[in-house]
């Protein structure tokens, strides 16, 4: 992605193929330590499922996670750490 390093206070990804290689690590480089990331995809989709987790075990941070009445998975990391390739 054309941002700089640690350029974004909020991520935002939403039922887009997070499962693509090296996009959750785009997202961990763009996203400030103490920021915010938002991520909602299918919950049934396994690979998306790991792109959250590995999102989750790259930054920390404050977890918030759920699957909606719809079947989506939801997760929101607050107050992430800073990413360390």
């Amino acid at each position: 992605m054309p941002f700089r390093t640690n350029a974004a206070d909020l991520v935002t990804a939403e039922n887009i193929p997070i499962h693509q290689p090296g996009l959750v690590e785009e997202i961990a480089r763009i996203v400030k330590p103490g920021r915010s990331v938002w991520l909602e995809n299918p919950a049934d989709f396994g690979p998306a499922v790991e792109a959250h987790s590995r999102l989750i075990e790259l930054l920390g941070g404050d977890v918030s996670q759920a699957v909606g009445p719809d079947g989506m998975l939801r997760t929101w990391l607050r107050n992430v750490g800073p990413y360390e390739p």
